[in-house]
C-alpha cells in the first residue's frame, strides 16, 4: 500500500509491487486478477481494520464528549503510525482509480466509519454536549481532515503522533461546540491547515 500512497496508482507497476513482496508477477497475478483488484484489497483491509480498532476504542456507557475524544485519538493514530515514507497520495484520491464493484466494497467500510461518527455527534448533541447545525457536514470534516493528514504530517516535525491525536481532539471539539474544548498543548490554538511539517 505504500507504494500506491508513494507514487500513486499509475505510478506504481505490478513488477515493482512484486518485487517488493519477494514475489514475480505471475505469481502475484495468481491472487490479483488486476493491479486494481490488488489495490481494492489494500483498501478494504485499511478501511476494515481503521474501523475495528475505531470500535474497539468506543465504549458503551460513555458521554459522547469521551466517545469523540477515543474516536478522534484513535483515527489518528491509525492514519499516521506506518507514515515514515513520504505519501503524496491519500486514500480518497487512490479508490478514484477503483471499479464500481471494488469501489462499493471500500465505501461500505467507509459508512460504517461515518454512521459510528455520526452517532457520537448524534449522542454529544443529545445531551447538551454539542451545538451544531448539520452533523453530516461536521461528520465529513473530522473525516476528511483526519484522513489527509498523512499528506503533510512528518514524524520528525514539532509535534509525536500523540500530541498530534490532542491537536486533533482540540480542534474537533471546537468544531462541534463543545464546551469544555481547551487548549490540550502549550502554545496551540488550531489545527495546522497546510501542507508542511507541524
Amino acid at each position: 500500500m505504500m507504494l500506491f500512497q508513494r507514487d500513486g496508482y499509475d505510478g506504481t507497476p505490478v513488477t515493482r509491487i512484486a518485487d517488493e513482496a519477494g514475489m514475480t508477477p505471475g505469481n502475484l497475478y495468481w491472487y490479483f486478477p488486476s493491479k486494481k483488484d490488488l489495490l481494492a484489497s489494500a483498501l478494504e483491509e485499511i478501511y476494515r481494520t481503521s474501523y475495528e480498532r475505531l470500535a474497539a476504542a468506543d465504549a458503551s456507557g460513555k458521554t459522547g464528549v469521551q466517545r469523540l475524544k477515543a474516536f478522534v485519538r484513535t483515527f489518528v493514530s491509525s492514519q499516521v503510525e506506518e507514515s515514515e515514507e513520504q505519501i503524496n497520495f491519500g486514500y480518497m484520491s487512490l479508490q478514484n482509480s477503483l471499479g464500481p464493484d471494488a469501489l462499493t466494497a471500500v465505501s461500505k467500510w467507509q459508512q460504517l466509519h461515518r454512521s459510528l461518527l455520526k452517532e457520537i455527534l448524534q449522542q454529544g448533541t443529545d445531551e447538551g454536549s454539542f451545538v451544531m447545525s448539520n452533523s453530516s457536514v461536521v461528520a465529513s470534516i473530522i473525516l476528511t481532515s483526519i484522513e489527509y493528514v498523512v499528506l503533510w504530517y512528518k514524524p520528525e516535525g514539532q509535534l509525536d503522533p500523540t500530541e498530534l491525536a490532542e491537536l486533533f481532539v482540540e480542534s474537533t471539539l471546537r468544531l462541534v461546540g463543545a464546551a469544555e474544548a481547551h487548549s490540550t498543548l502549550p502554545g496551540s490554538t488550531e489545527m495546522p491547515s497546510a501542507p508542511g511539517r507541524p
